[in-house]
C-alpha cells in the first residue's frame, strides 16, 4: 500500500491508498480521519527536543551545575568543549555525590562540590540521537533505562536534548 504521489494528506479527511496485488492496483479509503498512524511514527526527534540547550563546559564547577539545575528547574546539561559534546551531567549524577541535607547539610555537599571536578562527576560515554531520527529511535534508546535525556545531534553539532519526559508528552498528546 502507498499513497499516491499527487495526494495531500490532511487531517480530519480519508486518504486514498493504492494497493497493488498480482499487478493490480485498486484505492482503498476506509481509514480513520484523524491523522494516520504512520505518520506519527515518523515523526522526527527534532519536533519534540528542547533546541538550543543549555550547557557547561569543563571550566563551570559542580556549583555552578546545581544553580543551574536549580534556576532552571532542568536535570540534565550537555558538557561541551568549544563545539564538541564531550559528556553530560545529571542530576542524578549530583545527587550521587551529595550528602542528604539531614546528615550534612548545604555545607557539607559544598565542600564535597569544591573537591570534585565536573570532568570527575559527569558522564562521558553518552548515546546520541541524530535530529532527523524518528522519536520511536529515541523512546527505543531511552526505554533500556541508561539514560533519561539523549543529546539531539546535527551531524557532530548539538542542537538540543530530549528527555524521557519529552516523549512521554508526546506519546500523551497521540490520544
Amino acid at each position: 500500500m502507498f499513497i499516491p504521489d499527487n495526494h495531500q494528506v490532511v487531517p480530519g479527511r480519508e486518504i486514498p491508498l493504492l494497493c497493488q496485488r498480482q499487478g493490480k492496483t485498486s484505492t482503498l479509503t476506509k481509514l480513520p480521519t484523524n491523522v494516520p498512524a504512520y505518520m506519527k511514527k515518523r515523526t522526527p526527534v527534532s519536533k519534540i527536543m528542547t533546541a538550543n540547550p543549555i550547557s557547561v563546559n569543563l571550566s563551570n564547577d559542580i556549583n555552578d551545575v546545581v544553580q543551574i539545575f536549580k534556576e532552571r528547574n532542568i536535570h540534565h546539561l550537555p558538557v561541551v568543549s568549544g563545539d564538541e559534546l564531550i559528556g553530560m551531567i545529571s542530576k542524578t549524577d549530583i545527587d550521587r555525590i551529595s550528602y542528604v541535607d539531614s546528615y550534612g547539610g548545604s555545607e557539607a555537599n559544598t565542600v564535597v562540590y569544591e573537591m570534585l571536578k565536573l570532568e570527575q562527576v559527569m558522564s562521558k560515554q553518552l548515546e546520541t540521537i541524530q535530529a532527523d531520527d524518528q522519536i520511536k529511535e529515541a523512546a527505543e534508546l531511552l526505554a533500556r533505562g541508561q539514560y533519561h535525556a539523549l543529546p539531539v545531534m546535527e551531524g557532530e553539532k548539538l542542537m538540543g536534548i530530549v528527555t524521557s519526559t519529552d516523549v512521554i508528552n508526546y506519546l500523551l498528546e497521540q490520544f
